[in-house]
């Protein structure tokens, strides 16, 4: 989706810019990958959430502004 292109653009700058900070990425297929859809409790698609280990730090729905997602990251990245 369009949303979801923009995500990966914020993703993809924040990890070129950051890259001492390890990040894993998980990608559900909104539509074919239903029981992850249900784990995650996303709502709709270009949901994101962040976690730092087993413990969730961000959970958004449609955010698309990279100041926000960096913001959010950098936040679960600090120690």
């Amino acid at each position: 989706c369009p949303t979801c292109k923009k995500q990966t653009v914020a993703l993809n700058a924040y990890e070129a810019a950051h890259p001492e900070v390890a990040l894993n990425r998980l990608v559900v297929d909104f539509d074919k990958q239903k029981e992850w859809v249900k784990h995650f409790k996303a709502p709709r698609q270009s949901t994101l959430l962040l976690y730092r280990g087993e413990v969730q730090k961000w959970f958004s729905v449609g955010e698309i502004r990279a100041e926000k997602i960096t913001e959010a990251l950098n936040a679960a990245a600090a120690p």
